[in-house]
């Protein structure tokens, strides 16, 4: 089993109930957590690149993940090939409206790599998406935003939110 961190597991946290001032434990026990050479916790090099253009603490506690616990995915054959499905699909899916399509595909964003990894290697082993977004009410989908869980349970792939991972891994404050 692999857990791959997107963004918002990040990028929330720090913003709104774990800012580094407060909780520096959840920071440096998540890093740790990342950085265990057996360990099974990722990001995706998109997830990384989307951090990077902040301008907070997240620059040098990104900057200290372990360079072999980022997953290539714009470089990486399978996952661009499985990005080009993901997008046909999105894109011939009536449901979500255009401004939703452009920015999940935006190749500036994690999301649609993020998917696209934890698609390719779902066969080889067990890929987990950690995540802040909570799936659609009641199964219905947003029109105006693909979340990830969303797009997970259309896809057959399994998500997590960060409590939950935080339980899995035992990880307490």
């Amino acid at each position: 089993m692999k857990y791959i961190i997107d963004t918002s597991s990040i990028i929330t946290p720090h913003r709104n109930y774990y800012n580094v001032d407060i909780a520096p434990s959840f920071w440096d026990k998540l890093l740790n957590v990342i950085n265990r050479p057996d360990g099974n916790v990722f990001i995706i090099d998109k997830v990384k690149e989307e951090i990077l253009r902040g301008n907070d603490y997240l620059i040098g506690w990104v900057n200290s993940v372990d360079e072999h616990k980022v997953l290539e995915s714009e470089a990486n054959e399978d996952v661009l090939k499985t990005y080009e499905k993901i997008s046909l699909w999105v894109n011939n899916h009536n449901h979500y409206n255009e401004r939703a399509k452009e920015q999940f595909l935006d190749a500036e964003k994690a999301d649609a790599f993020l998917i696209a990894y934890a698609k390719a290697y779902n066969n080889k082993e067990e890929i987990i998406i950690v995540t802040e977004e909570r799936p659609s009410p009641d199964g219905a989908l947003s029109r105006k935003k693909i979340k990830i869980p969303d797009l997970c349970i259309q896809l057959n792939i399994k998500w997590i939110h960060l409590f939950d991972f935080m339980r899995n891994l035992d990880i307490k404050l």
